[in-house]
């Protein structure tokens, strides 16, 4: 019986200094980076700026009415075009980010960030009349609804699996979140702060379509698929089979669960935009300048940041994700109403 036991204690202790070996193989596996904090900063002013150029109109919605002598709902598709854009090339920019990865479609995203920031800008010195102008910025701001399905929030989830480790990954998602809403409260003060009246409209087009390149360049540059050392063992998996692609998004679309997110999100999202889109206009109608228009709207989107990085925060220690929906959607169906 003694020696049973003492070889038992032996196989325990065998077993134990094999589990801790395993572990500290495993930690030498894996690798952080400090240049992740600039790939996520190059993504964030990317997408910072992808979605401030889809409320660069709705910003300023009464001076371009004037200045280009269209009617409001024609102001309002500058915005809605997005939209429209990102429905078809959301599949398109998920597919080529399966099959080519991260790094290939952020930089598709940069190519039509920086085309849609010099479109909206030279029509506005060719000899045309004001309309024709509008339209051909009309056709600049739709290229730009490519950024997002290509930057945004499409590819965030991506980016943080690449170059981040599993108790960084939301704060990550967050802060590229935050970016996407942080664009929309940036243009609703700089627009009303540069464009005091319609001729200086083409001055506020100068100052994005350089801001384009400078973030494009960028990318171009110092953007990177990933890190020679994965961060985690997600990280490090292999990537879904591309030819499954279609499969994968049919069998999205059969799982309750994933449909009630899908069209919760969608609907909840499709009305903060209608609101960012319709700011100006209903606060011009009630008599108040630009300006406050901008700061509303302003106030509105840094709210809704100081929510997301706490909500971000909170997700990393709890990891309670459905107990954190639930309260989100309680919270916004109690004071949508107010």
């Amino acid at each position: 019986q003694r020696r049973v036991r003492g070889n038992q204690a032996i196989e325990m202790n065998t077993s134990s200094d094999t589990t801790s070996l395993n572990i500290e193989q495993d930690k030498k596996k894996y690798k952080f980076y400090k240049r992740r904090w600039l790939m996520l900063l190059m993504f964030s002013f990317a997408t910072l700026l992808g979605s401030a150029f889809q409320m660069t109109y709705a910003s300023i919605a009464d001076t371009v009415k004037s200045y280009y002598g269209v009617k409001p709902w024609q102001v309002d598709l500058m915005s809605t075009i997005y939209m429209a854009i990102y429905v078809p090339f959301t599949f398109f920019g998920a597919y080529i980010m399966q099959k080519k990865g991260l790094a290939w479609i952020v930089r598709w995203g940069a190519v039509s960030l920086l085309v849609c920031g010099w479109l909206r800008f030279i029509p506005n010195f060719l000899p045309l009349s004001q309309t024709f102008r509008f339209w051909l910025s009309f056709v600049g701001q739709s290229v730009g609804g490519m950024v997002q399905p290509c930057i945004g929030l499409n590819s965030v989830a991506l980016l943080a699996s690449n170059w981040f480790g599993e108790k960084e990954r939301s704060i990550a998602l967050s802060l590229g979140t935050i970016a996407n809403m942080l664009g929309n409260g940036v243009i609703f003060v700089v627009g009303p702060a540069v464009v005091s009246e319609g001729s200086d409209i083409p001055m506020l087009m100068l100052y994005t379509g350089l801001a384009a390149t400078l973030v494009s360049v960028t990318i171009f540059l110092f953007i990177q698929e990933k890190p020679p050392t994965p961060p985690s063992a997600v990280s490090s998996a292999e990537t879904t089979d591309s030819n499954n692609y279609w499969n994968d998004i049919a069998n999205c679309f059969k799982e309750k669960h994933y449909l009630l997110i899908f069209f919760g999100y969608g609907l909840a999202y499709a009305s903060f935009v209608s609101l960012m889109n319709l700011t100006n206009e209903i606060f011009i109608e009630e008599k108040y300048s630009s300006v406050q228009a901008g700061n509303a709207g302003a106030i509105m989107l840094v709210c809704g940041i100081v929510g997301a990085f706490i909500t971000g925060v909170i997700l990393d220690r709890m990891r309670r994700y459905v107990l954190v929906l639930r309260i989100g959607i309680v919270l916004s169906l109690s004071l949508i109403h107010i």
